[in-house]
């Protein structure tokens, strides 16, 4: 079963409403004098967080990054299964690719090392907007991307899927994959014995992705405090 919804319940948001702060001595003597003057507004922090798949589920967050537009492009991803246990995590090196054909090509191999390790539900998340909106749409994409969207579309009929947005606050692991990416040539692919094996080495790939992953709880892997 296919579902496209960007799932407004996935996203926790934790928001107090806008304060607006003055102080009162002030405003009082500028209306003695006629004088009036804008309120200092102050957006409080929003919470974003990560929630784990359901049970049988698995999780997949991928992200593109690219430097200059043409010019180095990276794509890297995760997944995790419904104990917030890490099963693969990927990086490579796209080349010369624009920011959204390195979004594309990001799913595309995340999707593809899925298919290899038999994950038939999957749960995809990423920060893309317009890559789930695309999807949602039916759109083929322009002709330099056109057979991308294709093999995509293709792929997940393979899946039992749902694809969400996150933002990019809440999916800091893939985009710190996707900028290794700009770092070292080709695809470098390591799954979680690998990598709990190689901590005791101070493995860059372990500290790192752990600590975005599970640095606070297995719900939540990114908190941003984000101010207007």
């Amino acid at each position: 079963m296919v579902n496209f919804e960007a799932y407004s319940s996935i996203i926790s948001w934790e928001a107090i409403p806008t304060l607006v702060i003055a102080r009162r001595g002030d405003i009082q003597t500028a209306q003695m004098w006629g004088l009036t003057f804008p309120r200092k507004v102050i957006s409080l922090p929003k919470v974003i967080s990560w929630h784990k798949p359901s049970t049988g589920e698995f999780k997949l967050n991928v992200d593109g990054s690219s430097i200059n537009n043409f010019q180095n492009a990276g794509g890297g991803g995760l997944l995790r299964d419904h104990t917030s246990t890490l099963v693969f995590v990927f990086s490579e090196n796209l080349g010369a690719k624009n920011s959204l054909q390195a979004e594309l090509l990001a799913l595309h191999r995340g999707l593809l090392l899925c298919q290899e390790n038999n994950i038939s539900r999957l749960w995809i998340e990423m920060d893309a907007m317009i890559v789930i909106q695309m999807l949602k749409e039916g759109h083929i994409g322009s002709h330099d991307s056109r057979y991308l969207w294709a093999s995509i579309r293709q792929q997940l009929k393979l899946f039992s899927f749902r694809i969400s947005h996150i933002h990019r606050e809440g999916n800091q692991a893939a985009d710190w994959l996707a900028n290794r990416g700009h770092q070292h040539h080709g695809l470098q692919l390591y799954f979680e014995d690998y990598l709990e094996s190689s901590k005791s080495d101070g493995f860059q790939f372990y500290d790192c992705i752990h600590s975005y992953a599970h640095k606070l709880n297995h719900f939540t892997i990114g908190i941003s405090l984000i101010f207007s």
